[in-house]
């Protein structure tokens, strides 16, 4: 059985989705936040406002986790079983769960990179001032980046790599009749999962 590199899928996934979910310790409890992200150099950027209850509780505890998923294709459960039972409905998606501590980037110079990266993601057309522009001083000065240095980085495939040979030619078959423009991208990555270790 073929193994393929984790770290390129991961780095496919960050670079294909916009935003993920920050999870803090709040008290007893968790709080989260979605939020935009950049990712390069290994770690994970974020921005914000230097008030409120995200910071107010990084401030105090700086662990963190931080989730993002790519959404494939939802697969009905007659997509897989034919008697009619429920328990094979599921959804089909990669992930990548982050656990780690946050930084506070406070450098004018670094604060600016980081912005121009998340444009960079966001906007990948460009048609902006590039974030160094004088005109962005105010708004950089009060605008607060959060750096996320990895402690752990796990991967999730769902995508029915597991499925008897029956099975998962059923779901590919319902898929390419379904026909969708996610069913599509759905089975090519199916195809390429398929007899290959994560």
């Amino acid at each position: 059985m073929k193994k393929l590199d984790k770290s390129l899928i991961i780095n496919s996934i960050l670079s294909n989705v916009h935003y993920g979910i920050l999870a803090m310790q709040s008290g007893t409890g968790v709080y989260q936040v979605p939020l935009n992200y950049a990712w390069f150099d290994d770690k994970l950027f974020f921005h914000g406002s230097k008030k409120g209850t995200k910071m107010a509780l990084l401030r105090a505890n700086n662990q963190a986790s931080f989730s993002v998923v790519d959404n494939y294709s939802f697969i009905p459960s007659y997509f897989s079983a034919e008697k009619g039972m429920a328990c094979p409905a599921s959804q089909f998606y990669q992930s990548v769960l982050f656990t780690g501590y946050i930084d506070f980037v406070d450098d004018y110079k670094y604060k600016a990179l980081i912005l121009n990266k998340l444009m960079q993601k966001m906007q990948s057309e460009g048609r902006y001032l590039d974030l160094n522009d004088s005109v962005y001083k105010t708004a950089i000065d009060v605008t607060q980046i959060l750096q996320f240095i990895p402690e752990s980085i796990s991967l999730k495939v769902k995508m029915g790599q597991q499925h008897s040979q029956e099975k998962y030619d059923r779901i590919l078959a319902h898929l390419e009749q379904r026909n969708e423009d996610l069913d599509r991208k759905t089975i090519a990555l199916m195809q390429r999962y398929r007899g290959l270790k994560l």
